[in-house]
């Protein structure tokens, strides 16, 4: 089995935190966090890109990418970066966030991303061929990546087409 990686999402990840995770309209401003991703990428990479036939990191045309991201990237035959434009994906609804937030943090809290998110996934597939499975992570997600590959090869597919997750199967 040939697997790829995408790693999906911002370079710059600002929300909640799962550890303070509540409503919206209990979280103070102040308790919003701002990540650079690239660390996690770069690790997620260092401990389990050996694992992939190749590994696409999704992202908007709007991030900016770090000259130490991008010199690392370059150092890695089995690694690009894709970075698609925001205006080709429809636009949803905006989420309600405090009135008591700045209008600069309203303005970055609002937007309703799912359809970035499931773009850049659909276009990160696209970058993937010859590989019969995909693995997705979030560019602020470090986690075991070998044990969910393990997880994946222990299972029997007779179908080709059955989902364990979001996204298993590189098709376009």
């Amino acid at each position: 089995m040939k697997f790829g990686l995408i790693i999906q999402g911002p370079l710059l990840s600002i929300g909640r935190g799962v550890s303070s995770y509540k409503k919206k309209a209990e979280t103070s401003e102040n308790e919003i966090i701002k990540h650079q991703c690239d660390e996690t990428i770069i690790c997620n990479i260092e401990n389990y890109g050996n694992l992939f036939e190749k590994i696409i990191i999704s992202t908007w045309k709007d991030e900016k990418i770090s000259k130490k991201l991008s010199e690392y990237i370059k150092s890695k035959n089995n690694v690009e970066i894709y970075q698609f434009s925001k205006s080709d994906v429809p636009e949803l609804p905006k989420l309600k966030v405090p009135s008591s937030w700045s209008k600069e943090m309203s303005s970055i809290m609002n937007v309703n991303n799912n359809l970035n998110q499931y773009t850049g996934c659909k276009l990160g597939l696209v970058k993937l061929e010859n590989v019969d499975f995909v693995i997705r992570v979030r560019t602020d997600q470090e986690i075991n990546i070998q044990k969910l590959k393990e997880f994946i090869k222990k299972r029997d597919f007779e179908d080709s087409n059955r989902e364990i997750s979001p996204l298993t199967k590189a098709e376009d």
